[in-house]
């Protein structure tokens, strides 16, 4: 946060406090995380201050995001729509409905781009957008008749022409979404700036001459070039299992859907892709099948970089967990800010927060032997050392981030045993905050403990 920029000094500061004392304490109430009451009207005043906006508190965050993403040759900007719901919350002005008309649900709709490497490590928010509904909702005539960029699907192609002046030349940078950025647009305007994408298709969409023929057709005909097992994870009524798939695929070039001069003044061009298609072939009795349709414009040229394309969309659930983090680690939905505007920059701020917690979790699988400075500054990481080991001496050497992150995860409740495999988001941000705790005592002690020692 140290280019923050909000045409304050002072409010600069500020903020950089809140952010501190506020990431100490992410699931707790901003009193909670402030404890003394001038810090706590303060950091209200923050969120009302009309110079800060949410735009400006991600941008520092976001510059320091393209820097990590150019250390790599590929990463994953993963998009996703998500809602914010505050109906518990009456008093809180300009919210719109989220939700169907018979939930009578009041919110914030939210839409991320998260950069994830190809390993699966978060790097941090590309870009945000943050939107209410109108309270009259149109109908479904009104809905096709509006041009694209009036139409909520157009947050996909936003957050793709967001990057498209940011990618480092040095990095191949794949825009990747799940089945409901299925819109023709979105393919078109990524070839028209050139970036590549790879999402799930949705329709199965006409393809032009001479094919002939619709999408999933003529993927389906292609010859089997894989077969893998893949782990399914427990749905309602269906236990866990593993699930043997095929895999497929084929360029095509897809036909322009029609739209209206009112809709496009100027025509959609073909756009080629290639289509891959992962699917369960003869699923167990009463199992729904797996079946992806994965569509992109990045070069497919054998199996493997198929399966590599495979292996890049499972990587979008990445976003579904910093989601998890933001909304039940930082409670953002029990932020009671008065006011839509005022609760952007609070979104903002717990938003780089929420990726901390989802980065340190995951710096466990992708550098588990680095030293644990890598995650921790120097006094969080003795405090830990102190609580973990029930001594005051300093070890021989600093301990890895493995041994760090396995020590925060058991003071949230992880029980390391055989199997258990490795924690998860939800008990590194509960055992965060009992290592915040250690550490503020640590910052007393320690001192004290010095002077003992001489």
């Amino acid at each position: 946060m140290q280019g923050l920029a909000l045409g304050d000094e002072r409010l600069n500061r500020r903020a950089r406090e809140t952010m501190s004392k506020l990431g100490k304490r992410p699931s707790g109430s901003i009193p909670q995380g402030c404890d003394e009451w001038a810090d706590t009207k303060a950091t209200y005043g923050l969120f009302k201050n009309k110079k800060v906006t949410a735009a400006k508190i991600l941008k520092p965050h976001q510059t320091r995001t393209w820097e990590r993403v150019g250390r790599h040759e590929c990463v994953l900007a993963v998009q996703d729509t998500t809602y914010l719901d505050y109906t518990h919350f009456p008093s809180i002005e300009g919210l719109g409905p989220i939700g169907s008309r018979q939930q009578k649900l009041r919110g914030i709709v939210m839409h991320n781009t998260l950069a994830v490497t190809a390993a699966g490590l978060p790097l941090g928010e590309l870009h945000q957008q943050l939107w209410v509904r109108p309270e009259t909702e149109a109908t479904v005539e009104e809905k096709r008749a509006r041009p694209i960029e009036e139409k909520e699907s157009y947050k996909w192609i936003e957050s793709l022409k967001a990057l498209a002046p940011h990618i480092p030349e040095q990095t191949q940078l794949v825009a990747v979404s799940d089945a409901e950025s299925d819109v023709y647009e979105l393919m078109h305007e990524a070839q028209a700036c050139q970036v590549p994408f790879l999402l799930r298709a949705a329709q199965d969409r006409a393809l032009l001459e001479p094919e002939a023929q619709k999408l999933w057709s003529a993927v389906s005909s292609r010859k089997n070039r894989a077969q893998l097992t893949i782990s399914v994870a427990a749905k309602k009524l269906e236990p866990a299992r593993e699930a043997t798939i095929s895999v497929r695929y084929r360029q095509v070039t897809l036909k322009p859907p029609y739209r209206s001069h009112e809709q496009r003044e100027t025509p959609l061009e073909p756009v080629t892709i290639t289509a891959i298609l992962v699917r369960e072939d003869n699923p167990p009795a009463g199992m729904t099948r797996v079946e992806w349709l994965l569509l992109t414009n990045v070069s497919v040229a054998s199996i493997e970089d198929a399966l590599e394309c495979v292996e890049w969309y499972c990587r979008r659930w990445q976003v579904e967990i910093f989601h998890k983090i933001l909304k039940s680690g930082c409670q953002v939905e029990q932020r009671r800010l008065n006011h839509f505007d005022r609760l952007q920059p609070c979104i903002a701020l717990f938003s780089i927060i929420a990726w901390r917690i989802h980065w340190m979790t995951w710096m466990l699988r992708a550098q588990p032997d680095a030293p644990c400075t890598t995650v921790l500054a120097d006094g969080e990481w003795r405090a830990l050392y102190t609580l973990a080991t029930r001594t005051v001496a300093d070890p021989d050497n600093i301990p890895s981030v493995e041994q760090v992150i396995l020590w925060i995860a058991q003071l949230g409740g992880f029980l390391r045993r055989k199997g258990d495999g490795a924690p998860g988001v939800t008990v590194i941000w509960r055992g965060w905050q009992r290592l915040q705790d250690a550490l503020s005592m640590w910052l007393i002690l320690d001192p004290l403990l010095d002077m003992g020692k001489t």
